[in-house]
């Protein structure tokens, strides 16, 4: 008997007025974004190229209906999970899911369900973070 995939994070979003607010402003400074995800929420930091502007974001764990997370890191092309994101009005709920194997699973419930799902090639890269590392920032 053959283990289904295993969730490496689910979160449930509320707050997604203030996820628009934030890609846009990732989306500015870079096309891939580094999300670190661990008992605290999920955090990007980031530089633009030319090492002008940094932003440094942290969606902390009670901002969430729901974070149940392993520590690890995921990467996205902004551009993508902005047209994912303007898609979904400030009033529903949005669910991301992304399992062992690299896909993440976006749920958006509100007036008319749906679901996307994007495979780790073309949408998410999915890092685990070993045990033994300890990851800390002061905002």
């Amino acid at each position: 008997m053959t283990n289904g995939p295993c969730n490496l994070l689910k979160a449930r979003i509320r707050n997604v007025g203030e996820w628009k607010a934030v890609l846009n402003a990732i989306g500015d400074i870079v096309e891939d974004a580094m999300f670190i995800v661990n008992d605290d929420g999920i955090t990007f930091r980031g530089m633009d190229p030319s090492h002008v502007a940094l932003l440094d974001v942290t969606f902390l764990k009670s901002s969430f209906d729901v974070l149940e997370s392993k520590t690890s890191f995921f990467g996205i092309r902004v551009d993508d999970f902005k047209t994912v994101m303007n898609t979904v009005s400030n009033d529903e709920v949005v669910e991301m899911i992304i399992n062992d194997q690299g896909i993440m699973k976006i749920s958006i419930t509100g007036t008319l369900p749906s679901i996307v799902k994007y495979s780790s090639s073309t949408f998410c890269r999915l890092y685990s973070i070993p045990s033994t590392v300890n990851m800390s920032f002061t905002v």
